[in-house]
């Protein structure tokens, strides 16, 4: 194996390691090997579940720019070349493509979508040389919510219980939007701006605005509340 091939294989791992990290955090038990053998990671990049080899996810690091399934860039989806693909060790449950300058995910699963894959050849810039590849067309691609749903079902766990900070911050965000919201109220009755149109008599904010005001009064830009949904202009 090439130095080059080697350096290549270990630019994913930080990718990998992500991947793995987002789906610790949505409950789904996972490891990933970090280490670069002479054969290569062929047996997988993340394996999720108990027993190692149940349920494996390839992860690939792109340099291509997308958000998800929606923007991917091409009409279709190059996999790998027949050759390394056809060498790998065991089944792979999905192939998780992640942009490196967006950090978008868009997933692409295998078990379902291997009947539709085709071999077509390009030249590949990295190696400098033709070689056949599988790929699919990008409607098979999907976003990475629907890969979590699957493993939560295949492995049988639920979503995470939100630690009581996290929901402490939570609350405190909606309470934030609140603040926002009767801010941008606020300024539409000061200006004369209404919805209808019509210059609005009286606007009385909740209780609580007062509250809100001194605790996110400070932190809350101008822009936000001026930019909202909330904010009318004649």
């Amino acid at each position: 194996m090439s130095n080059t091939f080697i350096e290549r294989l270990a630019g994913g791992l930080p990718y990998q390691a992500q991947f793995r990290d987002k789906l610790i955090s949505d409950g789904i038990p996972c490891t990933t090997d970090t280490e670069i053998t002479n054969d290569g990671p062929d047996d997988g990049d993340i394996h999720c579940g108990p027993n190692r080899g149940e349920c494996v996810i390839e992860v690939k690091s792109l340099s291509l720019h997308f958000d998800g399934p929606d923007t991917w860039p091409y009409s279709e989806v190059f996999i790998d070349t027949v050759s390394t693909w056809d060498r790998k060790k065991g089944d792979r449950l999905a192939i998780a493509n992640i942009s490196k300058p967006t950090g978008g995910i868009a997933i692409l699963p295998v078990t379902s979508t291997k009947a539709r894959w085709y071999v077509s050849r390009k030249y590949d810039k990295q190696r400098q040389m033709w070689d056949e590849f599988y790929a699919v067309e990008r409607d098979a691609l999907l976003p990475y919510a629907r890969l979590l749903k699957h493993l939560r079902l295949m492995l049988g766990v639920g979503r995470p219980i939100p630690s009581r900070e996290q929901l402490l911050e939570e609350r405190r965000q909606r309470q934030r939007q609140v603040y926002v919201r009767e801010r941008a109220l606020l300024e539409n009755a000061k200006d004369g701006y209404h919805r209808s149109g019509k210059k609005p008599e009286f606007y009385e904010p909740p209780p609580e605005y007062e509250r809100l005001a001194q605790e996110f009064g400070a932190e809350v830009p101008d822009e936000e509340w001026q930019t909202s949904p909330w904010r009318w202009h004649g």
